[in-house]
């Protein structure tokens, strides 16, 4: 009969430790639950009462954004009340609801801003490509002297183009003028493109003397090395394309290097023959890099 109590008792004192054990496990679920919806409560405020979001919202004066945001702030409130009231099943359903209404809600207004500046940014890098092309183009067409390759950029065009995209630019229309800015970049590139198709780039010219066609050649070198940078800049290359194209540029630093050694000593044919190789190399970096020719 004792062993029979005793081992009652040992199975009371068992159930007793379960039932503890249990009650902690709830109660540790139950505050980690409390703390989720917390954080999230608190985020959500941030949202609606404080955030870059919001204050878009009522700057815009959207009427559906700004009525979109007041019920979300309801929510908010609805939220809140819940929570206090240890209903944080319901406050957690509001609180999911309130922030995905504020996310559509910051889709459809957009970050003025930020979409301004980057249209600000692009329209400077592309004068500057503009401007940069034009420069590589008249010292080519000044190096040939050629009547056929100087009237290949319709320059009173180009012009006009670039002037209308700074007017437009200057009425803070950045999206027209980035349009134009990009016509005029696509007329300078058509016309290098032209250039080089009719071989006007690369066909042999007649020197007084081996000093002149090496400094015709490396200038020859430093516009191939220009117009890579620029089409790099310009179109968009896989990263093994990229990474093989600058492995070229940088190893024709070298080239250029061991030229201007040889040039120095006097012995210009090697110098003439060593930058004609490494300008080869650059012309398959300008077709890796996007060029149309």
């Amino acid at each position: 009969m004792k062993k029979c109590l005793l081992r009652q008792g040992s199975v009371s004192a068992l159930l007793c430790l379960m039932l503890l054990f249990s009650s902690s496990v709830i109660a540790a679920e139950k505050d980690a639950r409390e703390l989720a919806v917390f954080n999230k409560l608190k985020f959500f405020s941030w949202l609606v009462n404080g955030s870059p979001t919001m204050t878009r919202v009522l700057k815009s004066k959207d009427s559906e954004a700004i009525k979109q945001l007041e019920k979300s702030r309801q929510l908010l409130q609805q939220a809140q009340a819940q929570y206090d009231g240890g209903e944080f099943s319901l406050a957690e359903e509001n609180l999911a609801t309130g922030i995905k209404e504020m996310s559509n809600v910051a889709r459809k207004i957009k970050d003025v801003d930020r979409v301004e500046h980057a249209r600000k940014k692009l329209f400077q890098e592309l004068k500057q490509h503009v401007q940069t092309f034009a420069e590589v183009f008249e010292r080519v067409a000044k190096e040939k002297n050629d009547s056929l390759i100087d009237a290949m950029l319709d320059r009173e065009k180009l012009k006009k183009i670039m002037d209308d995209a700074d007017t437009l630019s200057r009425e803070g229309n950045l999206a027209l003028a980035n349009q134009r800015m990009k016509q005029a970049a696509d007329l300078v590139e058509i016309a290098i493109s032209d250039a080089r198709h009719e071989d006007v780039l690369l066909h042999e010219l007649s020197f007084d003397n081996l000093e002149e066609e090496y400094i015709y050649e490396k200038k020859r070198n430093e516009s191939y090395v220009l117009l890579v940078r620029l089409l790099q800049e310009k179109h968009t290359a896989s990263d093994a394309s990229r990474q093989y194209v600058n492995k070229i540029v940088n190893a024709n630093k070298g080239v250029v290097a061991e030229a201007e050694l040889h040039a120095a000593d006097g012995d210009n044919e090697t110098a003439i023959r060593i930058l004609e190789k490494g300008t080869d190399k650059l012309s398959r970096a300008l077709r890796l890099s996007g060029a149309s020719f």
